[in-house]
């Protein structure tokens, strides 16, 4: 990439939709450059933000402040990546994250047990019908930068009647890794001299 250019930004669409034609990626000068930044560290070739917290809907999860940092021997942390489909987020904060969605759901949906779905938190009916009005979930950085991830990012419909939380708990390293599910319709920018990182929801077809 440093022999391309120091910026670079994508936007992407539905990751269920093959037909959405407005998903880019551009390098150098025509980078789309948009929204809050926070700052970004470089390591082992992966791309670190500084995870602050987590709220669901108006509440802050009380996950303490030291969950997402990374640690001298380079373990844990937070980093960004597109090659990677759901989150794995660290279990100091997963657990956290997952009590308070079942706490929600409570009552209004019925819980599906499966071994096959990695032991993930699985729900009987449709993101796109039963999960209306449920709080949306914000990752929010150091610098004032946040990534808020309606019912679409955080759940993936895995049958024709079952959904499951695309939320898994960070296995290699406790390192939490944040997928392109969570990115859906986000213009995401890089500047690694400035060492910055934006997030900007909108459209793709709107930087066309």
């Amino acid at each position: 990439m440093s022999h391309l250019g120091s910026k670079f930004s994508y936007c992407i669409g539905s990751i269920t939709d093959p037909h959405y034609e407005h998903n880019q990626f551009i390098i150098g000068d025509g980078t789309k450059i948009e929204g809050y930044s926070t700052p970004l560290e470089v390591f082992n070739n992966l791309y670190y933000m500084t995870l602050q917290g987590i709220s669901v809907g108006e509440k802050l999860l009380e996950i303490n402040s030291e969950t997402f940092k990374r640690v001298p021997s380079g373990d844990g942390g937070v980093v960004i990546d597109i090659g990677t489909t759901d989150i794995y987020l660290e279990r100091g904060g997963y657990n956290y994250l997952i009590e308070e969605v079942q706490s929600l759901a409570s009552g209004l949906l019925e819980k599906v047990s499966n071994v096959f779905d990695d032991n993930r938190l699985c729900y009987k009916g449709k993101v796109s019908q039963d999960l209306i009005g449920l709080p949306i979930v914000t990752f929010r950085f150091d610098g004032g930068a946040n990534l808020v991830l309606d019912a679409k990012a955080m759940f993936e419909q895995n049958a024709e009647a079952k959904f499951c939380m695309a939320v898994i708990p960070a296995g290699h390293q406790d390192l939490t890794v944040i997928g392109i599910r969570a990115q859906q319709y986000y213009n995401v920018a890089y500047d690694l001299t400035d060492k910055k990182h934006y997030f900007q929801w909108m459209d793709c077809e709107v930087l066309d």
